[in-house]
């Protein structure tokens, strides 16, 4: 049988905010430097179709939720070219607080869940959210969020 081997250096990173090209260029730089395939942030800040353009060098494949209304929460995964990642689905909450994205990376199946909980009602929020993956998930999931 042959082995998939799965990206060593998954970064999960509350940034804050990325709507400052000063502070997005150094979350690239940062990312860079601890040689990350898969990045999953949180409180992006993007407001829904107000996404700044975002080419980031070696990850071509970027996913977003984003809050439709305001610049809060906000979660973003992004992908290194080196993994041979295939989207298959993906789902997001409508306040930008979760993503969840299903492919297959070679031939081993793959969610990727990335997710920020408000301050409070996390209990309810998470109970909801562990039912949504349960029910979407596929193959070996990887979550990661604050």
């Amino acid at each position: 049988p042959q082995t998939t081997p799965l990206p060593h250096n998954t970064l999960v990173y509350n940034v804050n905010g990325l709507n400052n090209p000063v502070k997005r260029a150094q979350i690239w730089h940062d990312c860079k430097k601890v040689k990350a395939k898969i990045i999953m942030l949180q409180e992006t800040h993007f407001k829904e179709n107000h996404v700044p353009i975002t080419q980031v060098n070696h990850f071509p494949q970027i996913f977003y939720s984003n809050n439709p209304v305001k610049k809060a929460t906000g979660v973003m995964t992004l992908i290194h070219k080196d993994i041979p990642f295939k989207l298959q689905d993906k789902l997001s909450d409508n306040e930008g607080r979760f993503l969840l994205i299903k492919g297959e990376i070679a031939s081993l199946k793959i969610t990727l869940a990335n997710i920020y909980a408000p301050n409070k009602g996390q209990t309810s929020f998470l109970c909801k959210f562990l039912k949504t993956l349960e029910d979407f998930q596929e193959g070996l999931t990887i979550i990661g969020g604050d």
